[in-house]
């Protein structure tokens, strides 16, 4: 199947080369601004890890600085700028958006497609100086970002893959060249430095371009979706069903599979919102379970489960919240950190 979509592969490559070759030429216009704008950003369509990196950037910035984060708002009814409030639903803002404003209390959450208009909208509505951290807008050519931080999951390295259709590549990898710095993300704990030394030649188009490792940790506290918490060292003695609607679920099932008695999933599309047929469909499949059993989902999950449907079928059940976060290996926190402070250092 995939061979025959090679084809349509190449016409979309050229319709991506003709119009970056405008934007790089200076037909097609650029705009840049007067504040800190960070962008983070992919070559594949989603599942890179961009939110757990954007809550760390956000949280080590939050030290000095007042960071603000605009994002598209993917899956949202709503058009136009909007700011993102706890009490959101994610129909308004996007599952995404309300994951990161509930994770990040101190920080603010915006939205909106055109995000030029959004840091305009920013600009004018608070005049301070924020740093902004733009969440997958390195496609959006429209702005002149002042960073790009360009994410690359371990297991899908942009040498193996094809652009879409074929493959899950959304630009090529001559796209590298605006890239300032290259976070592999999801990679094995126990990497070795030869070991990513050898993996980075195989990535990146010059050796100018840093490139840091990062990996997924669990933590170990599990957040009761109506109340309670759990240990996650009690999963040994449960039987787990996970479920899930993200765009790779495969490190949590790897995780939580080594963790547990025993386990089960239940995969939805990313960003699903979840029917009374879903709930119903979960109900069962937990009530076929052998006991002691709980069920498990993520903080992008439970963002769209915050309704009154979802309470009536999943709120008498042990549904618990498994978070994570962002960890870099070797000397990635400290390298990180220098890039990102060098660069603000301009705005002070």
């Amino acid at each position: 199947m995939r061979r025959l979509l090679i084809p349509f592969s190449w016409l979309y490559g050229l319709a991506l080369w003709l119009r970056n070759t405008l934007y790089d030429l200076g037909i097609f216009k650029s705009e840049s601004f007067d504040v800190p704008v960070i962008v983070i950003g992919n070559l594949h369509a989603g599942g890179t890890g961009k939110s757990p990196l954007i809550a760390y950037t956000s949280t080590l910035l939050g030290q000095a600085w007042n960071p603000a984060v605009l994002s598209r708002g993917y899956g949202r009814s709503t058009r136009g700028f909007r700011e993102v409030t706890e009490t959101d639903k994610p129909a308004l803002s996007g599952d995404e958006p309300l994951m990161l404003r509930q994770m990040l209390p101190n920080s603010q959450v915006f939205v909106c497609e055109n995000r030029v208009e959004g840091i305009r909208t920013i600009r004018s509505q608070r005049p301070n100086r924020l740093p902004l951290l733009l969440d997958d807008a390195f496609q959006h050519r429209r702005l002149k970002a002042g960073l790009n931080v360009l994410l690359c999951p371990f297991e899908s390295p942009w040498n193996t893959d094809h652009l879409l259709p074929a493959g899950h590549l959304r630009e090529g990898i001559s796209g590298l060249k605006r890239a300032d710095l290259i976070v592999v993300t999801k990679s094995p704990p126990n990497l070795s430095q030869e070991d990513s030394l050898r993996y980075s030649d195989t990535i990146r188009c010059s050796r100018d371009i840093p490139v840091l490792f990062s990996s997924i940790q669990y933590r170990e506290q599990l957040t009761g979706l109506t109340k309670g918490v759990m240990s996650a060292s009690e999963l040994l003695k449960h039987h787990v069903l996970v479920f899930s609607g993200i765009a790779d679920p495969l490190p949590l099932h790897r995780h939580i599979g080594s963790t547990c008695l025993k386990m089960e999933s239940l995969v939805f599309p990313d960003h699903h919102p979840y029917s009374a047929a879903d709930l119903i469909r979960i109900r069962r499949a937990f009530q076929s379970m052998s006991d002691p059993a709980v069920l498990l989902t993520t903080r992008k999950d439970a963002v769209r489960l915050m309704n009154p449907e979802a309470h009536q079928h999943l709120g008498d059940l042990p549904v618990y919240i498994i978070d994570m976060e962002m960890v870099f290996l070797f000397d990635g926190a400290s390298q990180y950190a220098a890039r990102l402070y060098g660069y603000l250092d301009r705005y002070r």
